[in-house]
């Protein structure tokens, strides 16, 4: 089922600048139009990501958010299509979601997809991991950021009683130290001229 509210549609009509917030959940942002899949949210967009893409025009979108939202879904690949789709030439996204290697990324039984810190570089022309046409890949993004956030230091030292110090420094160096990944992306569309992605999820 998807409901749009009248006045996103005319935001869309009159070609006023929208700023979309994906998977908003309960923190629906003044200023944002809000897309969600809850009714109890009351979102400005009531769809599936999944099964409905999202229900606006190609090149009609300013600027995505999308907050820990990627994790939760089985094809980012092709939600990342999607919000290419629909975003105008140079239009900015940001993405966060939990870095693989956290507690914040495995003990959410809804989570379904895990990311490192290059996973983007499949979107990125730019990189040798570009794989346009591959994998599903259709849009293309140039990586402005990438950040990472990480725990606070370890209280005590709960691998002190390990024999073999080099393998518990791998492990304080590798194993949930690493909390969120942050991308700023902005979309590139030079590709329309090759041909259009089409409107549904590949």
């Amino acid at each position: 089922m998807v409901i749009i509210k009248p006045s996103v549609q005319a935001m869309v009509d009159a070609g006023e600048p929208i700023r979309l917030d994906l998977g908003c959940g309960g923190s629906c942002r003044t200023g944002w139009v809000s897309l969600d899949r809850s009714e109890a949210v009351d979102p400005d967009i009531l769809c599936d990501l999944e099964v409905d893409g999202i229900p606006l025009p190609d090149s009609s979108v300013d600027e995505v958010r999308a907050i820990a939202i990627l994790e939760h879904m089985t094809r980012p690949l092709a939600i990342t299509d999607e919000i290419w789709r629909v975003c105008k030439d140079k239009a900015l996204v940001d993405i966060v979601v939990p870095h693989w290697s956290s507690d914040e990324a495995h003990l959410d039984p809804t989570h379904k997809s895990f990311f490192a810190e290059y996973s983007y570089q499949y979107f990125d022309r730019r990189m040798a991991g570009y794989q346009v046409n591959s994998y599903g890949v259709k849009g293309a993004y140039d990586i402005v950021a990438m950040t990472l956030e990480f725990k606070e230091p370890l209280v005590g030292d709960p691998l002190g009683d390990w024999k073999k110090p080099a393998e518990a420094e791998r492990i304080r160096s590798h194993i949930n130290m690493r909390n969120h990944i942050r991308w700023r992306l902005q979309v590139v569309k030079e590709q329309e001229n090759e041909g259009s992605v089409d409107n549904k999820l590949g």
